[in-house]
């Protein structure tokens, strides 16, 4: 089969994928200089550096990355592209020292993001660390988990239409019956499997 072109065949590249490609370059720790610049003088490394050096080159894929925080209410979404990227969690398969499984990936890495909302766990975050672990009970993946971060995000509204509103917008735009009200969990707690479970609510 072969791969469809990048542009219409007069040499543009097509906008959705010049926007694709504008919000991927966005996940990098070089588009977040000052939050990276912060991270550096507590002494600390990013989540995306950890990662990189975990993982065999060009072998991680990422699952969920184009996220962002459930804050419509409080914040611009250009905002939230641009300052919590992923909803704060890195998380997919990927190999480490040339390991094969199954001709697939050998393992599934997951790091909370500190430089996004202080690692808290979002609506978002939350789905994907649970779609995550269904692969990985599945597919019996050993996994590396980062874990710092400041435990449950607070409850907030997520549009500015309905600032009372207790449902979250699936990325699909229709609602979900997730739940903000859930209680935090203190800081630096394991995030729960469970989608049932106060944290995942948050």
């Amino acid at each position: 089969m072969t791969a469809a072109p990048d542009n219409g065949g007069n040499g543009e590249v097509r906008p959705e994928l010049a926007e694709l490609r504008e919000r991927k370059a966005l996940l990098g720790d070089e588009a977040r200089p000052e939050a990276v610049a912060k991270r550096r003088a507590t002494g600390r490394r990013t989540a995306r550096e950890n990662l990189a050096d975990l993982v065999d080159a060009d072998s991680f894929v990422e699952y969920g990355g184009l996220a962002i925080a459930a804050q419509r209410a409080r914040r611009e979404v250009q905002e939230l592209i641009e300052r919590t990227p992923a909803d704060g969690l890195i998380g997919g398969t990927a190999r480490i020292n040339g390991a094969e499984f199954r001709d697939a990936a050998a393992c599934a890495v997951i790091s909370y993001d500190y430089m996004v909302l202080a690692g808290t766990q979002g609506v978002f975050g939350h789905r994907k660390k649970d779609r995550l672990f269904e692969l990985i009970e599945r597919m019996r993946l050993p996994t590396v988990i980062f874990a710092e971060g400041g435990g449950g995000r607070p409850a907030i509204p997520t549009t500015r239409s309905s600032r009372r509103s207790t449902r979250v917008p699936s990325p699909s735009g229709r609602g979900s019956p997730d739940s903000l009200r859930g209680s935090r969990s203190s800081p630096g707690a394991a995030s729960p499997a469970t989608p049932s479970s106060p944290a995942a609510r948050t």
